[in-house]
């Protein structure tokens, strides 16, 4: 489209430059008088022959060209049309010249030529109206005319005075002959209307270029078709003066405009396509204001025949075309009226409908600020459901671990002690079944209430399931964390609940601190249940610390079973003292591996005899380490090459000590596998997919969001939201999708529940 579009400018480029050629040279036929007058005469009759006939077959060309795309039959008729008319003009001074260079008479004015040159304008008329233009309302339609009709009213009253009345009044032509010589200026004048016409509806800069060159031609040709009025009516005119140069400048810049507004408006017809909506722009002032300055002029001008008294004809032509002029422009001004009422009355009317628009928008603002409070109350309803036991009104499990977890890492960072307290309804069961559920209910919300008022503002209380609750004490001591509890117990055993006419009820507490009993969430929460159950076993209403030696002891009795178990167990403790002694990182971190590995396993659907398997392997899986170097284990830096290697042997050193336990082979390939990758790319054995042991893919997944969360050597831990995206990433390359998943399970759930230990 775009060549097209150069294509077609050049084409235009290329027919201004041969007028201009062609012009100059006439101009310069005409001044230099070269050869014999019959010569001379004989080339000026060929320029203006070949001016016109050249004209036509542009036009021609440019609707042949039209009729191969096809377009419209009004884009093909435009150009032809002017072309006939061009063409028919060059046959008229063909005839002309024929009389006056062949017969060698002085061609009969009115004659055959003049049928010829008088057909041109109403097929130029014709042309003229079919060449395209932007469409325009009924009113701008009107206007447009009405100001046309005003400047051509004050041209017609100029032309009048100086040129066409005084020739018509001193010539001594015939009539007939007087009439023909007025027809050409006056449809000359005609053509010139129609153009202004044409200009004043063109959508688009390029058909205004073509246009402007049409309407220069129409102005010379009008100049031209004057002067030999005047000269011929006084029986002055002869070929071969300057004037017969308007004819040949008139005749290429018409063909040449006809042409280049058929061609360039194609070539814009894509870009154009606003030209229909841009047809009510207000046009330029100077344009609004042109018709009316030719008023005062014309008003001079009958001033001027007033006081001259020239001939009364003349005179009275003036007159008449004034008050035509008077009679337009009061039209025109109805015309303004008109239009500004109109347009008073659509003003009004937007702006009634913009005033009900605003009341519209108020009121969907007014519902939406309404809709907007109702939304945040129901979304804080639901943030408060979402994180409030609605029975007890406390904090639900879901609230309790992220506090936890908050201040956990408070609590890491700053080195300061944190506890929890475990505490448990006793025989709540037996209430159930004795006194239905809601008396249940109605003491859970007791005993809620009962706590939270002894507890400080910094402290959270939280049910944890059931009649379970679960305390966080920030900034508090085991001993002081042990006392608040034995408060508490005191508190809820002399407290008279309400169900089934009053009763008295007790609670086992257990105590966890951070550090001392676990540095994480999950080990202190499961260290304080564990306490608050040796309560239970050793009586019931009473506090018992993780610490407590009693509690130990108790976790010893109920983890005890055969000796052949007894014996194992005391293997897995002993290899795993060893690893811890080489590495207290190792130790502490094989410990967390085996909690997590649990919990996976059971997630994964595992039962708990093969999640007890895959707990013992994840506490050994770095057995192999001891026999790694301290000057590797424990450096600081980033491994090299070499060390790497050396540190890659330690699975299959594991698994080899492993098999020398018979009660431990059956973990051995979950050791040796634990590095290999679900793509492949793992070691020793560059297992992939399903090859790798279960379990051994349920510790690498462990392994790595152990690794993340804890501080090493080189780097410090980073959160369990940066361990969570690390793992998801490589799911599917480095880890099962599956295990993956199943670790995502565990961390949103965040249910520690009973851990069971690895030995």
């Amino acid at each position: 489209m775009a060549q097209r579009r150069r294509n077609r400018k050049k084409t235009v480029l290329w027919g201004i430059g041969i007028v201009a050629a062609l012009n100059v040279l006439t101009i310069t036929w005409i001044l230099s008088h070269p050869f014999s007058k019959h010569v001379y005469v004989t080339g000026v009759d060929a320029f203006e022959i070949l001016s016109a006939l050249g004209g036509g077959i542009w036009c021609l060309g440019a609707s042949l060209h039209s009729r191969r795309n096809d377009e419209t039959p009004r884009s093909i008729m435009a150009p032809a049309l002017a072309g006939i008319a061009l063409i028919c003009y060059g046959v008229g001074q063909a005839v002309y010249a024929y009389s006056e260079v062949v017969q060698h008479v002085d061609p009969p004015f009115p004659g055959v030529a003049d049928i010829f040159f008088l057909a041109i304008y109403p097929l130029l008329m014709a042309s003229i109206l079919l060449l395209p233009a932007r469409p325009l309302p009924f009113a701008v339609r009107t206007r447009v005319t009405l100001d046309c009709a005003m400047i051509m009213t004050a041209v017609i009253a100029f032309s009048w005075y100086f040129i066409l009345g005084p020739t018509m009044l001193q010539g001594s032509q015939t009539l007939l002959g007087r009439i023909v010589a007025l027809a050409y200026p006056s449809f000359d004048l005609m053509l010139v209307f129609a153009v202004l016409l044409l200009a004043s509806r063109t959508g688009n800069r390029s058909n205004f270029s073509g246009v402007a060159i049409l309407l220069s031609g129409l102005i010379v040709f009008v100049i031209g078709d004057s002067l030999y009025l005047y000269r011929l009516l006084q029986n002055s005119y002869h070929t071969g003066s300057l004037m017969d140069e308007t004819y040949v400048l008139g005749n290429s810049l018409i063909g040449l405009g006809a042409g280049a507004i058929h061609l360039l408006s194609r070539s814009r017809s894509a870009e154009d396509t606003g030209g229909a909506q841009k047809s009510n722009e207000t046009p330029p002032l100077w344009r609004l204001l042109l018709p009316y300055a030719l008023f005062p002029a014309l008003m001079a001008l009958l001033l001027y025949t007033r006081s001259v008294h020239t001939d009364k004809s003349l005179e009275r032509g003036v007159l008449v075309s004034s008050m035509v002029l008077v009679g337009l422009i009061l039209a025109r001004q109805v015309l303004a009226i008109r239009e500004n009422h109109q347009l008073n009355q659509e003003l009004m009317a937007y702006a009634e409908r913009m005033e009900g628009m605003n009341t519209e928008l108020h009121a969907t603002q007014a519902d939406l600020h309404v809709n907007v409070e109702a939304l945040t109350r129901a979304n804080e309803r639901l943030q408060s459901l979402a994180t409030t036991d609605t029975l007890t009104g406390l904090p639900n499990h879901r609230a309790m671990v992220a506090a936890l977890e908050a201040e956990l890492e408070r609590s890491d960072r700053y080195g300061r002690p944190c506890s929890v307290m475990f505490f448990d309804l006793d025989h709540f069961k037996a209430l159930n079944d004795s006194c239905g559920h809601p008396a249940g209910d109605a003491a859970l919300a007791e005993i809620a209430a009962l706590v939270r008022g002894h507890l400080r503002s910094i402290d959270t209380v939280a049910r944890w399931g059931g009649e379970e609750f679960l305390v966080l004490m920030p900034e508090t001591q085991i001993d002081d964390a042990q006392r608040i509890g034995e408060q508490i117990r005191a508190l809820v055993a002399g407290h008279t609940f309400s169900p089934a006419g009053g009763l008295r009820l007790t609670c086992s507490i257990g105590v966890a601190s951070f550090p001392e009993d676990g540095r994480r969430r999950d080990t202190l929460v499961v260290a304080a249940d564990q306490a608050m159950y040796a309560a239970k076993k050793l009586g019931r209403n009473q506090v018992r610390c993780a610490g407590d030696p009693a509690v130990g002891a108790l976790l010893s009795e109920s983890d005890e079973g055969s000796r052949e178990e007894t014996a194992l167990r005391g293997t897995v403790e002993a290899m795993a003292a060893l690893v811890s002694a080489r590495d207290h990182y190792t130790g502490e971190h094989t410990e967390e591996v085996g909690n997590i590995a649990i919990q996976i396993a059971q997630a994964l659907g595992l039962d708990m005899m093969q999640a007890r398997l895959v707990g013992l392997a994840a506490r050994l899986h770095d057995i192999g380490k001891v026999a790694i170097p301290d000057s590797i284990l424990h450096k600081p830096e980033q491994l090299d090459d070499q060390e790497w290697n050396i540190m890659r042997t330690h699975p299959v050193l594991g698994a080899e000590i492993l098999n020398h336990v018979p009660g431990l082979r059956c973990i051995a390939p979950m050791v040796r596998a634990h590095h290999e990758r679900w793509d492949g790319g793992g070691y020793p054995d560059r297992l992939r997919a399903d090859q790798i042991p279960l379990g051994a893919r349920i510790i690498s997944v462990s392994d790595t969001y152990g690794a993340i969360t804890t501080d090493r050597p080189y780097r410090a831990a980073r959160d369990a939201a940066a361990a969570r995206a690390e793992i998801k990433k490589y799911a599917g390359s480095q880890f099962d999708p599956a295990v993956v998943d199943a670790l995502m399970q565990v961390l949103d759930e965040k249910m520690p529940g009973r851990m069971q230990s690895a030995a």
